[in-house]
């Protein structure tokens, strides 16, 4: 289904947006631990936080009621700082003991820690009432969500990198930078546009209090004023950089757009010969003989409405004259929708990056992030036949629907991209020197050995697998989207079905598990591929990936030889569910390594029917052991209106919530940090946009851990069950993304106009272990 009504969607960029996985450690250093029993009556257990620098806790673990324990596999010869807390039956959690410190050496003796004392606090009654429903009606179509998506880092020193986080670390004040694309249907067409703001920890704003959260860091445009408003959406008034005065949530205002309508000369590229996209044979130009009118879809031939075409797409007005007229005055605004690509910064030097987006205009576009200015922009030779549908009306065509991602080592950068509705193919560039891309490979179902894809819908994911020579780096991506399943009770999918493991340098194929390999794999899978290194030592040990009949899959790559790597499903959210009731998976689950056994989180709702009323879609975390059988709800714990409790868990496998305001559905990724997960819904409403909500769970029992409710706080502070979610906005919400600006963690959740402040869970100073991407996606 696709958005053919909406007036705004916004994605967002936020530098610096990070997640910070446990530290994991591969040698087989030990330090030995003991601690005096905490005597409290609620007492249910202990949690041990570590780390190499006082007061910087990386990882923790939960090592239940006793009184000793072993850390195991860490560096022989490092200092590491231990502290523990105790929890008690409701996971209410102490403050940290005082902090010891000892070097890991094999064997160690006990290290003597004073107990940590559970800071008492009530426990409220849960509320058993559930929330109000809303009856059945026609609801209009909501408007596309915004979605913080992240920068890729500076290059470190290290050998390769495989991430996609980062911003401006070399000037402390000027904190982070955000990214707005906006979106919007006009009498014309479809428009879209990029803008850019501030995260400063500056106090020479003149405003520098975000109005979301009293303190710094704050959001500020080129005036150095607040951009949010009190509703935490974008002001009217703020002026975004690059821009030539105050031009808010306007689309045909300021931005990326308003630079590319004052460029002379634009550079469009395809692939047409070679590997250099830069060569003459690759413009996409009139003089570029080989771009012909039969290659442009037109009749054989046709010169005039070659050319016509041609100037159409570098931004001039060829078509409103008349047949055959042609005007080299420039369009209204050239710059097409971005509605499902999320933009990629990616740094080259300390003073130049270049944001990478594709837009719907035809193209995936390079622009500078300090001046605005198009760089360059590539078309795809998917779509050469199909550029002639841009004039022709306002429907919105999906062209590079997709988002960009980048692998990245000290010498070489290389860029991978979707189409998502845009088509069927994967696109790799080398991007090392911004100036000149090089085509490195392309593959779809008519490539050998991926005849299972579907649209591509999954965002590549990067990494490193065992080859016996040092490690190859890969792209692992799911099979794709089957349009079977915009029906509203679609039978089983006939394309899609699959997860690929592909050579990151060349596009062949690695591995993969499909439909021909498992019977059961009869649903295609869009969603990204979650990875985990289980074992520290840099290799991606294990994938998790949902699919559209609502299975969760677990992928082992063990050993070097593919032959042994293996899949099954682990869990299956629709057992117990047939129809307009069957659930899906859209988006990636986010993965937690505890002692003897994984956390698996994710959410269900149907992302192509975001209106549809009919079931009850769940968000569940369970306990992925080594060879346990497929587990359901009925191996979890329902916490939807009671509080979880050490005793209800004993025995269980983990726990679910309903989501049960009617329509309600997760459609955007968790994200699992400071021992909060968080997730964002959305719900249709009677009538405007529908409601999005932000959820803030403890990640281990799903009770309510943030403040969200301040209603209830009559007498003072108070948890309930009305405190684990909190309304933001308007429209289908993003997932939330964080980041460190000075090493002091934000979190920003965006709706359509708009970004809301997530709070975030007392915390220690943050030092970066590692990056990943948190993002949602379309």
């Amino acid at each position: 289904m696709s958005y053919l009504r909406f007036k705004h969607l916004i994605f967002v960029i936020i530098c610096f947006f990070i997640i910070f996985l446990s530290s994991l450690f591969v040698s087989a250093a030990q330090l030995r631990l003991a601690w005096d029993p905490n005597t409290e009556p609620d007492l249910a257990g202990y949690k041990i936080y570590f780390g190499t620098n006082s007061k910087q806790y990386t990882s923790s673990i939960d090592v239940t009621n006793v009184n000793t324990y072993t850390l195991k596999g860490l560096t022989e010869g490092k200092t590491y700082y231990i502290t523990v807390t105790a929890y008690d039956r409701y996971f209410n959690e102490s403050n940290y003991s005082t902090e010891v410190n000892g070097v890991a050496i094999e064997p160690s003796a006990p290290i003597s820690l004073t107990p940590p004392t559970i800071v008492p606090s009530p426990i409220p009654e849960p509320a058993l009432e559930p929330p109000p429903v809303v009856e059945p009606s026609p609801t209009p179509t909501p408007q596309p969500t915004p979605t913080p998506v992240a920068e890729s880092p500076k290059p470190p020193k290290e050998k390769d990198q495989t991430n996609n986080k980062g911003g401006n670390r070399d000037n402390p004040n000027s904190g982070g930078q955000v990214y707005v694309a906006v979106s919007e249907v006009t009498p014309e067409g479809p428009i879209g546009n990029l803008k850019k703001y501030e995260i400063t920890n500056s106090t020479n704003s003149t405003n520098p209090t975000d109005p979301t959260n009293p303190s710094n860091p704050a959001m500020v445009d080129a005036t150095k004023n607040s951009v949010l408003d009190s509703n935490y959406e974008i002001k009217d008034s703020s002026a975004s950089s690059w821009s030539s005065g105050a031009d808010g949530k306007k689309v045909d205002k300021g931005g990326v757009g308003e630079v590319l309508l004052k460029k002379d000369r634009r550079k469009i590229l395809t692939n047409l010969n070679g590997k250099d996209l830069t060569d003459k044979s690759n413009e996409f130009s009139i003089s570029n003989e080989k771009i012909t009118s039969g290659l442009l879809g037109l009749s054989p031939n046709n010169e005039p409405e070659r050319e016509r075409l041609i100037q159409y797409i570098h931004g001039y007005d060829t078509y409103s004259g008349g047949k055959g007229e042609k005007s080299l005055q420039k369009r209204k605004w050239i710059l097409g929708a971005i509605v499902n690509s999320r933009p990629l910064v990616v740094p080259y030097t300390k003073s130049k990056s270049v944001i990478y987006v594709g837009a719907n205009d035809g193209m995936l576009h390079a622009f500078d992030v300090n001046t605005g200015e198009e760089l360059w922009a590539f078309i795809p030779d998917d779509f050469l036949g199909s550029l002639k549908e841009l004039p022709q009306g306002n429907d919105l065509k999906y062209f590079v629907d997709g988002s960009p991602k980048t692998y990245m080592t000290t010498s070489r950068k290389v860029l991978v991209f979707g189409l998502r509705r845009g088509g069927n193919h994967y696109y790799a560039l080398d991007v090392s020197d911004p100036e000149r891309p090089q085509f490195l490979w392309k593959i779809g179902p008519e490539t050998v050995g991926f005849s299972e894809m579907g649209q591509t819908w999954s965002e590549p994911q990067f990494g490193k697998i065992k080859d016996g020579k040092g490690g190859k780096a890969v792209c692992i991506i799911g099979g794709g989207y089957d349009e079977n399943q915009d029906r509203k009770n679609p039978s089983d999918d006939k394309k899609g079905r699959a997860v690929y493991v592909v050579d990151l340098l060349t596009g062949q194929q690695i591995w993969r598990w499909d439909y021909k390999k498992d019977p059961n794999m009869k649903h295609s899978i869009p969603s990204n591929v979650a990875r985990v290194d289980i074992d520290g030592d840099g290799y991606i040990d294990r994938l998790y990936v949902g699919d559209m009949g609502g299975k969760l899959w677990r992928f082992d790559l063990k050993g070097s030889d593919p032959n042994g790597w293996s899949g099954r499903t682990v869990f299956n959210s629709n057992l117990m569910y047939t129809g307009n009731a069957k659930k899906k998976i859209f988006n990636a689950p986010d993965v937690t390594l505890e002692k003897g056994h994984q956390i698996v989180y994710f959410g269900t709702g149907d992302r192509e029917h975001p209106n549809e009323k009919t079931g009850i879609d769940k968000f569940y975390a369970f306990k992925d052991k080594e060879n346990h059988s497929v587990l359901s709800e009925d191996n979890l714990v329902d916490v939807t209106k009671e509080f979880a409790t050490v005793e209800r868990l004993a025995n269980k496998e983990g726990w679910f919530i309903s989501l049960e305001d009617k329509g309600e559905k997760a459609l955007a990724p968790p994200v699992v940090a400071f021992g909060v997960v968080y997730f964002t819904t959305f719900t249709p409403s009677l009538e405007g946009d529908g409601i999005a909500r932000i959820y803030a769970l403890n990640y281990r029992v799903g009770n309510p851990i943030l403040n969200l409710n301040s209603e209830n706080d009559k007498g003072g502070p108070k948890l309930d069950l009305s405190d684990r979610s909190k309304i933001i906005g308007t429209g289908i919400p993003s997932g939330t993304i964080f980041s460190a600006i000075g090493r002091k963690p934000i979190a920003y959740t965006g709706f359509p106009g708009g970004l809301y402040r997530t709070p975030i869970k007392g915390h220690s100073t943050i030092i970066p272990i590692s990056w990943r991407e948190t993002s949602a996606k379309k």
